[in-house]
């Protein structure tokens, strides 16, 4: 649906302009089957232009409909990524959360395994503390 030219366009008025001063004067010399023939001709033209204005209505609402289609489109998308992005913010964070959990809790084990090596090691001293204590003490007593 090409736009018309300024020039176009004042074609165009100029050539009803021409048509109106003829009914005009065809009123004025009291033609009457001129006025009749112009009247005619005003009519199909109305009715040719209510044509073109009710196919370019069809256009247009087609047209409206594919952008807002589109536009809808669009926005579904747009919502998707949002969407996307923010669940996998949520699951990187959820992964940092479950990885700094996984650190404390393996700190948590190296300190009780260092403990119970540690309690292992106390407790072999004290039974080699034992053992040579009795020993002194069996050492010391008479016989």
């Amino acid at each position: 649906m090409p736009q018309q030219t300024a020039s176009e366009l004042l074609t165009q008025l100029a050539g009803k302009a021409k048509k109106a001063e003829d009914a005009a004067a065809a009123a004025r010399a009291k033609n009457r089957a001129a006025l009749e023939a112009r009247q005619h001709a005003i009519e199909t033209s109305l009715d040719e232009a209510e044509a073109k204005l009710e196919a370019d209505e069809e256009h247009t609402m087609s047209k409206w409909a594919e952008m807002d289609s589109t536009l809808h489109k669009h926005i579904a998308e747009k919502r998707a990524s949002i969407k996307a992005n923010l669940d996998a913010q949520k699951s990187s964070m959820d992964a940092k959360r479950a990885a700094k959990r996984a650190d404390h809790a393996e700190t948590d084990a190296l300190m009780a395994v260092g403990l119970a090596l540690d309690a292992i090691e106390t407790a072999e001293y004290e039974v080699i503390d034992a053992a040579l204590a009795r020993a002194e003490a069996d050492e010391l007593v008479p016989a």
